[in-house]
This record gives C-alpha cells, sequence and structure tokens, in this order.
C-alpha cells in the first residue's frame, strides 16, 4: 500500500478500519474456515458434519472468538501501517 492509500485509510479513522479490515476480513474468514471448511474437509467432503451435536459447539465458540480475532488483526494491522509510515 502506497503512503497516499494509507493517508486516506487513516483519515476515516482507525474504528471503520478495524470493522471493515478486521471484522468483516478477517474475522468473517476465521469463522467460515474453522467452522465449515475444517470440518468438510474431515468429514471426506460431506455435509454430514452439520448434524453433529459438536457443530452447534463450534457455531457459538467461533461466533464468539471469530470477532475477537478479526479485531486483534485489525488492530494490529492499523499500528503496523501506523509505524510503516511514521
Amino acid at each position: 500500500m502506497n503512503r497516499a492509500k494509507w493517508e486516506k485509510i487513516k483519515s476515516k479513522g482507525m474504528m471503520p478500519y478495524i470493522i471493515k479490515r478486521g471484522l468483516i476480513c478477517y474475522g468473517i474468514l476465521f469463522f467460515l474456515i474453522w467452522v465449515f471448511l475444517a470440518p468438510f474437509i474431515d468429514n471426506n467432503f460431506t455435509v454430514n458434519f452439520i448434524y453433529k451435536e459438536t457443530f452447534k459447539t463450534k457455531l457459538i465458540v467461533f461466533g464468539i472468538f471469530s470477532p475477537l480475532v478479526g479485531i486483534l488483526m485489525g488492530y494490529l494491522g492499523w499500528k503496523g501501517f501506523e509505524k510503516r509510515y511514521k
């Protein structure tokens, strides 16, 4: 990312960046991979994992954990760009 693009993103503020990059990009991606893709692969590419009790637990746990990971990744990304362009 170049300096001009970072300045434009920075002008909008940290919270929109964390929400857009962190929660939406990283958080949702993390959730989809660990709740759907990994079990799909582990179950020989069938959707039978949806009917197991562990699936409901994963939905709850990763539904809470994924946004936290997303917020952390967004924050770390913001701080990284701040450091790079100072």
